[in-house]
This record gives C-alpha cells, structure tokens and sequence, in this order.
C-alpha cells in the first residue's frame, strides 16, 4: 500500500532523514528550518511528517504511538528508495528512530537524538506532564499565536524574546489543520503512550544525543541514563538552550551534529561529553 505520509527533500548526496517532534504543530519544516540549508550541503535530507502532522493527514492510532509511526516511515522509506540513512530526529521522532532502529537496523546507520524520552523520566526535575498540561492550555480557547508563542515559550525556547513570529505563525497553522487529533491523548487518535525500556539495549546504532541544558521535559541527567542504557551513545549538551536548540542555537547545533552525520570516522572516536557555551 502505497504511504501517504508527507515527504521533501532538498541536497544531494548520502540521505539523512529528519524526524520531527510532537508538539502541536510541529513538521521537518518547523523543526529543521534553520539547520536544513547545512545539511542540504552534505547529503540528501529527507524530511518526513508523521501522521496527524505538518503536511501528511489525520488517522486514528489505536494502537502504540511509536510503533505505528515507526512502521509508517519504514514504508515511507521503502518506497522512496532510502536503503541505509542517518537519522536526525527531535524529541517524538528520536523515539520513533530507536524503534526503528531495532526492528529494521537496514535502515537506520545512525541517530541523533535531540530531547528524545524513549523511556519513563525517572529524575527529579524532569516534568513528563508538562507536554499534556500545555497542549490543553494552547486548545483549551481554540489555538491563536498568543497560545502558541506561550507554548513555545514554556517548553522549547529558553531565550522567549528570540522565537520568530514566523515560526510562530506556521506553528499554529499546522496545529489548527490538526486540530481534531491534536488536543487528546490515546482516546482522541494520538495512540497509546510507548516505552522503549527492553529496546535501548537492543540499538546496535551509533547514537548522539543532543540536549537543551534547560530542557524543562527532561533534564541533562536524564540524557546521559539513556546514553548509560545505549550500547553506543554520546551526549552533547547546549547550553542557553530548551527543547529545540537546533531552532535556538543552530550554529551551536550544527557543530555538534556534523561531524557524526558527515563523517564515517566519527565510529572511531571515544565517547565523551562536552558543553557547549
């Protein structure tokens, strides 16, 4: 059956696939903006919207979330011809990349996880509700850029003053073509919660995750158990960032992820963790 998943590319070159997160609204296109024209530079990027965002359509998940989305970008993939990708991925789409990596690891090379939570936050100042409590705030009046540029602000951004009305504007604009399956958790379409505990150590996959210092869902102490829980895992952490630092700090960003997307050698180096100021 053929994937009605919404997919773009630009560059040329080895593919490096963006999976985006699952904030109201969010795409590739608004997750990636500011870094997409670099790594254009180096590969093929193949964006792709999962179902109930951006530009691909609505459908009731009745089952796992994860394991529904991951299913539908294998497909995605198959029928595009991607055979063997790095993965670059923010919060829910990292998520849907480990899945993927273990159940097809044909496809998957490598990842980068940026504030991905694959399995229950169990540190002290991580907020896992904090996502579900501002999702109903944004539709609790019907959703307008004031809402949108709070949600932002609370979650993603830790510099509120730099987020672009532009990206506001598009936020919104996704989240209201989405506004049916949005709001709700399990019951209203988005599927059933997936925790990916028994799966971390099966990811035979270089991993790299990337993590806002002030993320508010899950902080630095959480990234570096997920990296413990990996076979393989390094974890660099952005300092004045959120949740999006690729969107925040992108030249910050970039330098952390190129050498691992663009360089085979990078399997070589030691594991290590740096900040970067």
């Amino acid at each position: 059956m053929p994937s009605d998943l919404h997919v773009a590319r630009s560059g040329d070159g080895p593919p490096i696939v963006l999976l985006h997160g699952g904030g109201p609204g969010c795409s590739c296109e608004t997750d990636f903006a500011e870094v997409v024209p670099v790594l254009a530079v180096f590969g093929t990027v193949v964006g792709i919207d999962l179902d109930n965002f951006g530009a691909s359509g609505d459908v009731v998940i009745d089952g796992p979330a994860v394991r529904h989305h991951a299913d539908r970008v294998a497909g995605a993939l198959d029928e595009a011809g991607v055979r063997h990708a790095v993965f670059v991925c923010q919060s829910l789409g990292g998520t849907v990349a480990l899945a993927l990596a273990a159940e097809r690891p044909d496809l998957v090379a490598r990842l980068v996880l940026t504030g991905s939570q694959p399995v229950p936050a169990d540190i002290a100042d991580s907020d896992e509700g904090l996502g579900s409590r501002l999702r109903q705030d944004l539709f609790a009046g019907g959703p307008d850029e004031t809402g949108m540029r709070r949600l932002m602000a609370a979650a993603e951004w830790h510099d509120a003053s730099r987020i672009p009305d532009r990206l506001v504007r598009a936020r919104l604009s996704n989240a209201a073509a989405h506004h049916a399956v949005i709001p709700g958790d399990h019951p209203t379409g988005r599927g059933a919660p997936t925790v990916l505990t028994d799966v971390l150590g099966t990811v035979a996959q270089h991993v790299l995750l990337v993590w806002g210092e002030h993320d508010p869902f899950a902080s630095p102490d959480y990234a570096r158990e997920v990296a413990r829980r990996l076979p393989r895992a390094d974890l660099r952490v952005i300092a004045a960032a959120a949740h999006h630092p690729q969107s925040e700090r992108p030249e910050e960003y970039l330098r952390a992820v190129l050498p691992f997307v663009v360089d085979a050698r990078v399997d070589d180096l030691p594991a290590e963790e740096t900040i970067d100021a």
